[in-house]
């Protein structure tokens, strides 16, 4: 999983996440399927008025309250199928290794601390790369570079 995370009250808290899960058995057409499950904070603002949101150590941030007005989710929804659709063509026509190359840099969280969990595991260090395969690297206290397949980074 992945977040977009932005600056606001001193330290960052998450707006949005990204979960992609690769289908492993080949599908009809011989190509491979992805699914990609997206969560975008969008006005939040309501919410917390009526005391709906809160309790979270590490509260979120919606894009409402990043921008000061409110989102039409029509009108988000339609540019965000509009870019997926663009990143899909650059994968096609450019490639895995641009595409991941392209996403880590924008991800905002390299070389940041952070923790994966994934079911009961818990890994913390600094993100220190996106391979190929879009695989984060953490290295931990010791020193070690440790390659995280799944999990959900904070």
């Amino acid at each position: 999983m992945s977040s977009l995370k932005t600056q606001t009250c001193g330290w960052r808290r998450r707006i949005s996440a990204i979960a992609c899960e690769v289908i492993l058995r080949w599908i009809a057409s011989g190509e491979r399927a992805m699914v990609i499950g997206i969560g975008v904070n969008l006005n939040l603002a309501p919410a917390r008025e009526q005391g709906l949101v809160g309790g979270f150590e590490r509260p979120a941030v919606s894009l409402d309250e990043v921008l000061g007005r409110d989102i039409n989710r029509g009108d988000f929804a339609a540019a965000l199928i509009t870019n997926l659709f663009a990143r899909r063509s650059d994968w096609t026509e450019k490639g895995s290794d641009w595409t991941v190359a392209r996403w880590a840099v924008k991800w905002g969280t390299l070389n940041e601390r952070v923790t994966v969990t994934d079911g009961g595991a818990e890994i913390t260090g600094i993100a220190r790369k996106v391979d190929a395969r879009g695989f984060l690297h953490i290295e931990t206290a010791d020193g070690e570079l440790v390659r995280v397949v799944s999990g959900d980074a904070s």
